[in-house]
């Protein structure tokens, strides 16, 4: 045994958390609730500190719609976008700030309070240095403590700047460390690579003082009100677009860098279009690099290196959020996204403090045998319909994940099991969806292609509902892992599905159903 292992820990347990930001946070809530082993290990002297640099600008995109006209607390969670969950309903971020894009340090303040009440075990100004692994797990931090786990959850989030590779970056600034200063960009001409959020509210900051803002990355920008994916570039960042299309010295355009050349003064950038055969040479006064984040892969020694995916950003992990070639290690937060990266919405806390109440419970599951919690619908039309319906007119999960979080409704001894916010992809790669035949319940989005947002024609038959591009409903029905049929509801125009034109199809298919499997006698209450 090395000498570095025979240290006596600092601590050990079942659970150990790295990182006190708002997934680290959320699975220790549920960890504390089910009175299992955790500790959290936070670099910071407080909750949250992420929110301290970013985003740089302080205004959040996450909404905060305190007014909504509605007291249900599930129901308003649709529209709370910063939260997290906890049975007892507060504290709330809704409480914290009337803003719809509040300021991050309010973020700030509210994890530290959430961390609070629930008195959650947390250990500060703790910097970890070193993850290893033999039997068990041995996380080392800066002045050389120890902490071993047989369970080990990283919620570091996307923490380290993303920076490409080509001749001269090295001339560039980044996005965290560029100046705040609009002042200091003023007559100057301005090259921002990338065409995301972070561009953007860059190019927001400054386009008023400086010469032009050009905007370049190889992808075709993706705006959130096409894709419905709050990654792509939000309104509220989307001013520098119109500039572009007015012809206001700004451009946004699809091209790779190859090289930076720094001059006497300023810099020559060399740039190969991606959607031409065309070569740009264009001078600017300063280069900023907007091009992402990604986890901190270093903290990994030889023992425990992780496999990894999308060039190299993100870990790799299974429906259960846990590392595909390192048994024991999971993810949480931000990190999560590596499984839906750009498709949900599990890179934000409105999508991942799902997915991490979903991982609680997978742990309860696996290593301590607790039980899935469902409750019984008897198998009568009526009360199935009833029960679907209350469902997709509350759940916040199935609303703000859509698709990839829903219900599951399992036939057993003349009633159906059903389970509340099960992720889609751990249902049918697990057990209960390889042998077992049910029903899945979720809001998704049709496909939009080809269609102008505002102008689409609607068809109102319900048998033509399975071409609405919009959220809406949809019903499928599995053997065994595989798809037998499915049921599409009309989308409607406030997400409100209680009419009867939409309830009526549901009833008569779910009469068919009980009538295909002989199951059970078709009846109403």
């Amino acid at each position: 045994m090395s000498a570095k292992a025979s240290l006596k820990p600092v601590w050990k347990g079942d659970y150990l958390i790295i990182g006190a930001g708002p997934g680290g946070l959320q699975l220790a809530y549920y960890l504390q609730k089910a009175n299992l082993d955790y500790l959290i290990l936070e670099a910071g002297k407080s909750s949250g500190t992420f929110f301290e640099s970013y985003p740089r600008h302080k205004t959040l995109i996450s909404i905060n719609k305190v007014n909504t006209g509605i007291d249900d607390p599930e129901l308003n969670l649709r529209w709370d976008w910063n939260s997290l969950l906890a049975d007892e309903g507060k504290p709330r971020f809704t409480d914290y700030s009337e803003e719809y894009f509040p300021k991050s340090d309010v973020m700030q303040e509210y994890l530290q309070d959430f961390a609070i009440a629930y008195d959650l075990k947390i250990r500060y100004n703790t910097k970890v240095t070193n993850i290893s692994k033999e039997d068990e797990f041995t996380v080392t931090d800066k002045d050389g403590n120890q902490f071993r786990c047989r369970y080990l959850i990283v919620a570091t989030g996307y923490s380290q700047q993303n920076i490409p590779t080509f001749e001269g970056v090295e001339y560039c600034e980044t996005y965290g460390d560029v100046s705040l200063e609009p002042e200091d960009f003023r007559n100057q001409r301005v090259l921002i690579l990338g065409k995301g959020n972070s561009a953007f509210e860059t190019a927001e900051h400054i386009h008023d003082k400086a010469a032009s803002v050009h905007l370049w990355s190889p992808e075709p920008l993706k705006q959130s009100w096409d894709s419905h994916y709050v990654g792509h570039v939000r309104s509220v960042n989307s001013n520098l677009i119109d500039t572009y299309q007015l012809k206001a010295q700004n451009t946004i355009n699809r091209g790779t860098i190859d090289k930076i050349i720094k001059k006497e003064k300023g810099y020559t950038a060399e740039i190969s279009y991606t959607s031409a055969n065309e070569k740009r040479v264009i001078d600017y006064d300063r280069v900023i690099l907007c091009t992402g984040f990604k986890g901190d892969n270093s903290l990994f020694d030889d023992s425990c290196k992780i496999e990894l995916r999308h060039c190299g950003r993100f870990p790799l992990m299974t429906s259960e959020w846990e590392s595909t070639n390192i048994p024991n290690l999971y993810f949480a937060g931000t990190m999560m996204h590596s499984r839906d990266y750009k498709k949900t919405m599990s890179g934000f806390v409105h999508g991942f403090r799902y997915n991490v109440a979903a991982l609680a419970q997978i742990l309860k599951v696996k290593n301590h045998g607790m039980e899935w919690p469902c409750y019984e619908i008897p198998a009568k039309v009526d009360d199935i319909v009833e029960n679907i319906f209350r469902r997709i007119n509350l759940s916040s999960a199935m609303f703000l994940q859509p698709g990839y979080f829903g219900d599951v409704m399992v036939f057993q001894d003349n009633k159906f099991r059903y389970y509340d916010d099960m992720a889609m992809d751990y249902l049918l790669e697990g057990e209960l969806g390889q042998s077992q035949s049910f029903y899945t319940i979720t809001l998704e989005y049709g496909n939009s292609s080809g269609y102008e947002l505002m102008t689409v024609d609607r068809d109102i038959e319900w048998k033509n509902a399975h071409q609405t591009g919009y959220l809406h409903p949809i019903i499928r029905y599995y053997e065994k892992g595989v798809l037998q049929r499915e049921h599409h509801v009309f989308e409607d125009l406030e997400n409100e599905w209680y009419l009867e034109r939409y309830i009526e199809p549901v009833r008569e298919f779910y009469k068919q159903e009980l009538k295909f499997h002989n199951r059970v006698p078709v009846l109403s209450r």
